[in-house]
């Protein structure tokens, strides 16, 4: 007998024996519109004519939503084509921030481009020239091989289409990883946010924010692991919500490999583990209450089989061969320029100078000390400084400093207000509390100016705007005046928003 179930279109659907490729079928064609686009653009050599791929994604934004008006006003609002007008938007602004900015621009830990360096570009040559993992732990070796090998792989299969010769050249194609694994991200948003109930107009101002969200810009143009470690994190909230309600074998597994790779990229994939063991925990002792607890302690154990061997064997490799202990980070060093711990704790922790907001506007780690505004710096704009027009970053602060507020209180009325629903209730301010806590313990065990990026906790981001979708939709079923201003204020702010994320990364010169 087939099973049946509810689709995201809201129609009965059977669940066929064997793979399901209309599932990833949408992931995979990103994957091959990212690369042949690379391929054309380097190609043609038009990566160095920044202004042109500028034109190109302001172009192609406009008229993703001008076309979706012109639809909208002859055939009526479809809140289905508007998701996916935002996710062409979304895909536009990275894929197209990706191919004019060169992978050696507004890099973390890159390293020297050979195979005898000690950064994420040695470690994606290693694999790709010797064939084997770094000899060492050493600098950037700790970390996981996920990213590094398929980006080599990647590298290895599109230099000779290049005809490349070297290693600086070579590099740029591994750009291609960060990007897509940005765009899948972006595609698990709606998915998060049926999966917790949300109403098509929560979703719809859900998906804008992570949308034109300005670090998912810059982690998809990178040459490191973060990118895909946070794909990862986001495809275990989602099965995890899935599994809470449905401990399906496909749950199941699918939750298992998120996490066994995600820590196979990057180990703080683990922290999420948190959030999940707790709704397991959860669940086993409702089927032990229920003496129905047989089948799903064997897809525990699965679970476990699954992630353990993926999840830890570089971490156990690494202890066997270095010594390595087990949570190890690299330790800059406290004759560091950018080392932080002389600060007081109230002052790096506690204390908010909001007029430091926007003077200065960028972030600096070598001098700035204050968590709570660098985070919100680095969120818009990393650790770098651009030359634009000081107005629209200034703004892009402003206006994300008041979305942050309200997504606070928003998460706060969900504690109080909500009715059922519990895992947008209690489980998301959960998890957000858990990601933006290890963050703040991470900031006190390694008190350094790099340690405080936004780019550790990228999932706020996707919490905040559950939150803020959320409590938009409340606010529409509302006529106080309090539910009318909150319903305008969250419109307006996020469309300003958006249009100001896309302003500043289509104008910003070198």
């Amino acid at each position: 007998m087939k099973e049946t179930q509810i689709n995201e279109k809201g129609k009965v659907s059977a669940n066929k024996p064997g793979f399901n490729w209309h599932v990833v079928l949408p992931y995979i064609n990103i994957f091959l519109l990212t690369t042949v686009l690379f391929v054309i653009i380097y190609k043609l050599n038009w990566q160095t004519n920044i202004k042109r791929i500028q034109h190109i994604m302001l172009a192609g934004v406009f008229l993703s939503f001008a076309g979706f008006g012109v639809y909208s006003y002859k055939k009526g609002f479809s809140p289905r084509l508007a998701i996916k007008v935002l996710l062409a938007a979304g895909f536009i602004m990275r894929i197209g921030y990706m191919l004019y900015t060169p992978a050696t621009t507004r890099s973390h830990d890159l390293g020297d481009l050979t195979v005898d360096g000690y950064g994420h570009a040695a470690y994606i040559f290693k694999i790709m020239v010797n064939h084997q993992l770094p000899e060492t732990n050493w600098i950037q070796f700790y970390h996981p091989p996920l990213f590094h090998f398929l980006a080599a792989c990647l590298c290895s299969v599109i230099r000779p289409i290049m005809h490349y010769t070297t290693y600086e050249d070579t590099l740029e194609i591994a750009k291609i990883v960060s990007c897509v694994a940005s765009c899948w991200c972006l595609m698990l948003m709606p998915k998060i946010c049926t999966g917790l109930k949300l109403s098509n107009r929560a979703k719809i101002l859900a998906v804008t924010i992570i949308a034109f969200f300005p670090d998912c810009f810059l982690i998809g143009g990178r040459v490191n692991n973060d990118s895909l470690v946070i794909f990862f994190m986001m495809l275990a909230v989602l099965y995890t919500i899935k599994w809470f309600k449905d401990q399906s074998w496909t749950n199941t597994i699918v939750l298992a490999l998120a996490f066994g790779l995600g820590m196979m990229t990057k180990t703080s994939c683990g922290n999420i583990a948190i959030f999940t063991g707790a709704i397991m925990l959860y669940v086993f002792y409702q089927k032990i209450r229920e003496k129905n607890w047989l089948g799903i302690f064997g897809k525990l154990c699965t679970f476990g089989a699954i992630v353990f061997p993926l999840g830890l064997w570089y971490i156990v490799r690494n202890y066997v061969k270095f010594n390595q202990p087990f949570g190890y980070v690299v330790d800059i060093g406290k004759d560091s320029q950018i080392y932080t711990g002389n600060v007081s704790f109230f002052e790096r922790f506690i204390q908010f100078p909001i007029m430091t907001l926007t003077n200065p506007t960028y972030a600096h780690p070598w001098d700035d000390f204050n968590i709570p505004v660098y985070v919100i710096k680095s969120a818009m704009f990393g650790e770098f400084e651009y030359q634009i027009a000081d107005f629209i970053p200034h703004l892009l602060i402003l206006i994300s400093f008041s979305l942050v507020l309200l997504s606070l209180v928003a998460m706060i009325y969900l504690l109080v207000k909500t009715k059922g629903n519990n895992m947008l209730r209690f489980g998301m301010p959960a998890l957000w509390l858990i990601v933006y806590g290890t963050f703040l313990f991470f900031n006190y065990k390694y008190p350094y100016g790099c340690t405080m990026d936004y780019r550790y906790i990228v999932p706020t981001a996707f919490l905040g705007a559950i939150f803020l979708g959320t409590i938009f939709e409340r606010s529409c079923v509302r006529k106080s005046e309090k539910a009318i201003v909150c319903r305008i204020f969250s419109v307006a702010a996020v469309s300003l928003f958006a249009v100001f994320s896309v302003l500043f990364f289509c104008f910003i010169q070198y």
